[in-house]
């Protein structure tokens, strides 16, 4: 638990910046239910991603994407791209990365074309966007 935390905390917002710099839209979840990243392209399709931190991270991300699809039947169609960031990854399997490896995107390029569903975008959104937005006003200091 603590490992997976740790490598979410690290390269999750990592993740995120480069998967949108090159055009996903990209979804945070927490949780362990659903992936870590769930992540959109219009010229790739769907890509789900876990900081398992673990070399059996393709096992529970498996599970999340089942769960991911549950949410919405829409996204029962949807073909998904599976990635797990493990610390070690000492196998070369395209599904499995280093975290190096995963930061340096070259991966991305070699993903297959896959057109995605404008109802299954849709649905996503829904299911993954923050349902509640607080805007917190700032404390100040009174002059002295």
């Amino acid at each position: 638990m603590t490992e997976r935390l740790m490598n979410r905390g690290i390269a999750s917002a990592d993740m995120k910046a480069l998967l949108a710099d090159r055009g996903w839209n990209v979804y945070l979840t927490s949780g362990e239910t659903l992936p870590d990243i769930v992540a959109v392209s219009p010229a790739y399709g769907l890509l789900c991603i876990s900081l398992a931190g673990s070399d059996d991270g393709m096992v529970a991300l498996n599970r999340q994407v089942a769960n991911l699809r549950a949410l919405d039947g829409s996204l029962q169609r949807l073909l998904v791209h599976r990635v797990s960031v493990a610390r070690s990854a000492i196998t070369r399997e395209a599904k499995q990365l280093a975290p190096d490896e995963a930061l340096r995107g070259d991966w991305l390029d070699r993903l297959p074309s896959r057109k995605v569903d404008a109802q299954a975008v849709e649905a996503l959104d829904r299911a993954l966007r923050p349902r509640i937005e607080l805007s917190l006003p700032r404390r100040t200091r009174p002059p002295r």
